[in-house]
């Protein structure tokens, strides 16, 4: 009884100390998740930082999240040593409890020393794999504020459900495009930025796009790539709905060109290949001519092999627009977008870079959404979306 009084005490520090240690460890996990973002913001923006005189104010945010998350981190600390700790010295208090209790048994001639010491072995062998428990319990804590960090990133539903059983684009799909009654509200917002939208692209033509800010450019080019789903209506291409088709088909048919560059650390090849990792180096030659980058490759000590840096950060930005032109290009799809994909070159490189993409897929669908009317010069049709507010 005196070994054992006082393990429903440790089981019910336990249960209280779980929520604060679930807290504090949710707390420093949310502090350095602001830490890294801070830095993964920051730290490719230091020119801009420098250019308007902000590095003060910044070094003060940072002083301000690190303070906060080491001030976390040491709660944290001394909260888990306490948990581990006051069970820790309950189970020494009951053996010198038993200590205690066995040598005045003892000394009274009631229990023999022999069996004392038996009866604290036996007990040591008891008490050890509960300390042990003590370290796993704490951890698994811990593990269980990740896992629901975790969890709710792969519980999240996806914006669009895949079908188990997709249609296929016919051998000799074109690339007609087809919006019909589409309407699309972002989620939160309160007014559809898409309202009963009616539009042919005929196979083969090519679509200039203009709008204001905020209108739904990006968003009616996100619609036609499926990383949405309009809430009425429906878009079709070559006659099937986008819901039927498989997603990675639907994408692989048809290149987006966005005015923000995506490349990854790696060379130019690499990059280059990214979306099709079977081009052969005859082919990443043509797209680079064609996207009127070529010479710039050639020019470079390393070749095709030239870093990109991170982000693309080694490339000027209208060279970042030209190789994803060209990484599209290389794809060779039905259908071929270009969002602002020139807006980082001079108008004479822009004219040569359309005329290069009209050239080539003079019998495939171009959709080019610009605000430059030099972009828009060959369009057999423009589209002008407008605000009703």
């Amino acid at each position: 009884l005196v070994a054992l009084v006082l393990l429903p005490a440790e089981y019910l520090y336990l249960r209280a100390m779980r929520p604060r240690v679930e807290g504090r460890t949710r707390s420093v996990r949310e502090r350095a998740s602001a830490l890294s973002a801070f830095l993964v913001e920051t730290l490719p923006a230091m020119k801009f930082i420098q250019s308007v005189s902000a590095e003060e104010r910044e070094v003060e945010h940072l002083h301000r999240l690190n303070s906060g998350y080491l001030g976390d981190l040491l709660r944290l600390q001394i909260t888990e040593f306490l948990t581990a700790a006051v069970p820790n010295l309950l189970t020494s208090v009951s053996r010198a409890g038993v200590f205690l209790a066995g040598g005045y048994l003892v000394v009274n001639g009631d229990f023999t020393l022999g069996a004392l010491i038996a009866f604290n072995t036996y007990l040591g062998f008891a008490t050890g794999p509960v300390h042990s428990l003590l370290g796993v319990y704490v951890g698994f804590m811990r593990l269980r504020v990740s896992l629901q960090r975790v969890m709710l990133l792969t519980d999240a539903a996806p914006a669009v459900d895949p079908l188990l059983s997709p249609r296929r684009l016919p051998d000799e799909a074109a690339g007609a495009v087809r919006f019909e009654g589409v309407t699309f509200t972002h989620p939160g917002a309160k007014r559809p930025v898409l309202e009963g939208l009616d539009l042919e692209v005929p196979a083969g033509s090519k679509l200039g796009i203009v709008g204001a800010t905020g209108v739904g450019k990006t968003t009616l080019i996100e619609l036609l790539h499926r990383h949405y789903d309009p809430q009425a209506g429906r878009i079709t291409l070559d006659g099937l709905d986008l819901r039927d088709l498989d997603p990675r088909e639907l994408r692989r048919r048809v290149a987006v060109v966005d005015q923000d560059v995506v490349l990854f650390r790696g060379s130019i090849a690499d990059n280059l290949r990214y979306g099709c990792p079977e081009a052969d180096d005859d082919a990443l030659q043509d797209a680079a001519e064609r996207a009127q980058i070529a010479d710039f490759i050639a020019a470079q000590p390393q070749g095709w092999e030239t870093p990109v840096g991170e982000r693309g950060t080694a490339l000027s930005g209208g060279q970042r627009q030209r190789l994803a032109i060209a990484r599209a290009l290389l794809r060779d799809p039905l259908v071929l977008i270009l969002d602002e994909a020139t807006s980082a070159v001079d108008v004479e490189t822009e004219a040569s870079l359309i005329a290069a993409v009209d050239d080539l897929f003079a019998g495939r669908t171009r959709i080019v959404v610009s605000h430059r009317a030099e972009a828009l010069a060959s369009a057999d049709r423009v589209l002008e979306l407008a605000s009703d507010g």
